[in-house]
């Protein structure tokens, strides 16, 4: 069944139509692109310790990853709602189409995001392409994060239908809370000693790290944010699984 949701999401989603599929490229493109223009030619942003690479690769490696989490987050929020025609009616184990859905959203970004490390290489920047395979644990953080607020928000979402736009303005005010866009170094230390609070902030910057830079990795704090991740999850499916038996309901 997970297969199915899987293969449906997909389908129906992003490859019924023609430009479907690039979307999931052409989207992410345009948004870097803006940004890229707006704060290294308008408000003339500089990232101090990667001032060889240019700006707009620095925001082109942490800006992939952040955007995977995000959609996914916020598509996986209608997951049940989408499928209300089933609840109730086919004996359905409902975590199925969450995880399908956060799946999907998140495998497709990570296809655009080999595409734009190519093009990077292409490019011919330095980075640390070696290290790739490094990164591929800060990935499956991210993935986990984002599939543990995939069930808590899509059980809330049965019961309280603002979720969605509440989500969409949170997840805004927490890009900006994240150094995608801004090299951590230009805070103040008062700020930067917090900045572990952040669950995604351990995997983006580890993943900065590890292309940009080639060493210092954060292991530590990749493992608390993993940690954080997997309690996030279970606390989400237990409960998702006591709200579950309402969503009939309500939904």
């Amino acid at each position: 069944m997970f297969s199915y949701f899987l293969k449906r999401e997909l389908t129906e989603r992003y490859l019924g139509n023609v430009m479907g599929l690039a979307w999931v490229f052409i989207q992410p493109l345009i948004t870097l692109v803006i940004y890229s223009f707006v704060f290294e030619n308008i408000f003339k942003a500089r990232i101090p310790e990667a001032a060889h690479l240019g700006f707009a690769v620095y925001l082109a490696i942490g800006f992939w990853p952040w955007t995977a989490f995000a959609d996914s987050v916020l598509r996986s929020i209608n997951a049940l709602v989408e499928k209300k025609d089933l609840i109730g009616k086919v004996k359905l184990d409902l975590r199925l189409p969450v995880a399908a859905t956060v799946t999907a959203t998140f495998l497709l970004h990570m296809l655009g995001y080999a595409v734009v490390l190519l093009a990077l290489a292409g490019w011919g920047k330095p980075l640390h392409f070696e290290m790739i395979p490094a990164i591929i644990p800060a990935l499956a953080v991210i993935y986990l994060l984002a599939l543990g607020l995939g069930f808590l928000l899509s059980a809330i979402q049965v019961y309280l239908k603002d979720t969605q736009q509440i989500m969409a303005s949170l997840m805004m005010l927490w890009f900006f809370a994240t150094p995608v866009i801004y090299s951590e170094s230009l805070l103040p230390e008062s700020v930067r000693q917090w900045l572990w609070l952040n669950p995604i902030y351990p995997p983006i910057k580890f993943i900065h790290n590890a292309l940009l830079f080639g060493r210092d990795l954060p292991w530590l704090m990749l493992l608390g944010s993993g940690v954080f991740a997997l309690l996030l999850l279970a606390f989400s499916l237990k409960l998702f699984n006591r709200l579950s038996s309402r969503f009939e309901d309500f939904i």
